[in-house]
């Protein structure tokens, strides 16, 4: 098993934050379907959201070894507490 690249890392995390957009935009816009007997949103109807909308690209550290990786928002990290700082940094050797 290969770990994902970061750009395919990147991807996955920009299309999480499209789809939690074009969700509140649904719910703004009452723009709902119906799917059995539950109104859910339409996406479909929803635009594409811009890079600006979803807070695109954003500052991360990556840190990676032999058996996985580690991407942390920079504005995250500088929220955490010291020893979960200090963990992470260790783990990517600073």
């Amino acid at each position: 098993m290969s770990l994902p690249t970061q750009a395919e890392l990147f991807a996955e995390i920009r299309n999480f934050r499209a789809l939690k957009w074009k969700r509140g935009y649904c719910q703004e816009h009452e723009l709902y379907k119906r799917a059995g007997c539950v109104n859910v949103e339409d996406l479909a109807r929803a635009p594409e959201p811009t890079d600006a909308d979803i807070g695109f690209p954003i500052e991360t550290l990556t840190v990676e070894w032999g058996s996985g990786c580690l991407m942390v928002e920079l504005a995250a990290l500088a929220k955490m507490p010291a020893a979960q700082r200090n963990k992470i940094y260790k783990l990517g050797g600073l």
